[in-house]
């Protein structure tokens, strides 16, 4: 396992704490943890060392979006409802400068026995090869072909995302293999849209997410959501998300 360390705010034997980064904290030197909403200083790192043998398994949400498409409101519900999936670690990067120096944080801490769960939330388009998005206003585009291309380093046997994104079907399209369960608000070919005026929510994500929240794994919660997008009135307001499945877990269960 790559961890060779975890923080003090996991999952012990009676008490729950969470663990919190975002992009403005650098966890290779120094955690910032929260503890009964009391705010601690910076810790280094060898001090919360308990050595890899003792590394437990663990569930991390990873929030990558753009301030021009969603909001950190949106951010805290989802991560809520994540919590209640037993999810204790979280990765909040909001317009992230560089996605795979970000991304390669992550791939520092996680490791064989965790559950990894991505969400993804900018906005996109598809270049006749490749989807792609930018994770930031006008910066940080990442293509379809390259995220699989990071998402290979991982080292999780139980990895999924969810992007938010016009013209994104070809992320779940470029992850059709094991452990994978990738979905995508639309296809190729069409936009995704919002609830209301963005910055915002989709409405993909809105419906998901209160899915899960109901209790219902994240199949059941997308195919709820695909039907609420398709059913749209006006033809060309609706959306064709995309899922494939080759997870042998059953997510938000």
């Amino acid at each position: 396992m790559k961890r060779k360390s975890i923080s003090l705010a996991l999952v012990g034997l009676c008490l729950i704490f969470v663990t919190v980064f975002s992009s403005s904290y650098t966890p290779a030197s120094a955690f910032s943890f929260a503890l009964d909403d009391a705010e601690s200083s910076d810790l280094e790192l060898e001090t919360l060392s308990l050595g890899s043998a003792n590394a437990i398994p663990e569930k991390i949400a990873v929030f990558f979006w753009a301030s021009d498409a969603g909001t950190q409101a949106c951010v805290d519900e989802y991560w809520a409802i994540l919590q209640d999936e037993g999810y204790t670690v979280m990765y909040n990067f909001k317009d992230t400068a560089d996605f795979e120096a970000d991304f390669n944080t992550v791939e520092a801490y996680e490791g064989v026995e965790d559950t990894v769960f991505f969400y993804l939330f900018g906005h996109g388009n598809n270049n006749g090869e490749d989807s792609l998005t930018a994770f930031a206003p006008g910066t940080s585009i990442v293509y379809s072909s390259e995220l699989r291309v990071m998402f290979d380093r991982l080292e999780a046997e139980r990895i999924s995302f969810l992007i938010e994104s016009c013209h994104s079907g070809g992320f779940p399209l470029d992850f059709q293999a094991s452990p994978y369960l990738a979905m995508s608000t639309s296809d190729e070919d069409h936009n995704s849209y919002a609830l209301a005026e963005l910055p915002g929510e989709g409405k993909f994500s809105d419906a998901f997410f209160d899915h899960v929240a109901d209790g219902y794994n994240a199949v059941d919660s997308f195919h709820f959501a695909e039907d609420l997008v398709l059913s749209v009135r006006q033809r060309n307001r609706r959306q064709y998300p995309i899922i494939v499945d080759f997870s042998d877990y059953v997510w938000f269960a």
